[in-house]
């Protein structure tokens, strides 16, 4: 019984680290770090928010014009680059480097704004407008969208975790 008990245990690390390994790739690792560092962020919700919105591709813009891994909106990174005095600009918004600035300032903003995660990652998808108005009216989220972009980002954050647990 011990031996099976054993082998299973065994087959589920070795199943959770290759899911690991093959669905949460740790891309872009230098600058997201160095990021989470200047800004005291989780990089876990850098590399949460990265594989939610493009995941890892620094050339896919939406249809609604967000740009880039973290799918930044150029209004937005207008705003960041400007309050923040970013040393970049909106001409350079698909290069990594620039847009995990951009998109790593806006979290911080949004951190320092609504101290809640989950308001953050809502805020992030659906805009602070539309967040706040939810709340306001007592509301759940409204977009289905939303709902699904919340748990994502969550479920993200926690299997970036258990990687880095892994592999450090």
């Amino acid at each position: 019984m011990k031996k099976a008990i054993i082998t299973i245990s065994i087959s589920a690390y070795i199943l959770i680290t290759l899911f690991c390994i093959f669905f949460f790739p740790i891309k872009y690792k230098n600058e997201i770090n160095n990021c989470a560092t200047k800004l005291n962020l989780d990089p876990n919700l850098i590399f949460a928010v990265i594989k939610a919105e493009s995941d890892f591709d620094p050339n896919v813009v939406s249809k609604s014009g967000a740009c880039g891994l973290m799918q930044i909106m150029p209004a937005t990174a207008k705003y960041m680059i400007e309050q923040y005095d970013l040393n970049c600009s909106l001409d350079d918004l698909l290069l990594p480097s620039v847009n995990i600035e951009i998109g790593s300032q806006y979290l911080r903003y949004l951190l320092d704004k609504y101290k809640n995660l989950d308001d953050v990652i809502v805020a992030y998808n659906a805009g602070e407008t539309t967040m706040m108005n939810w709340k306001k009216n007592n509301q759940s989220i409204q977009y289905a969208e939303t709902r699904h972009y919340l748990k994502r980002v969550k479920r993200n954050i926690t299997f970036y975790q258990r990687k880095k647990l892994l592999f450090g």
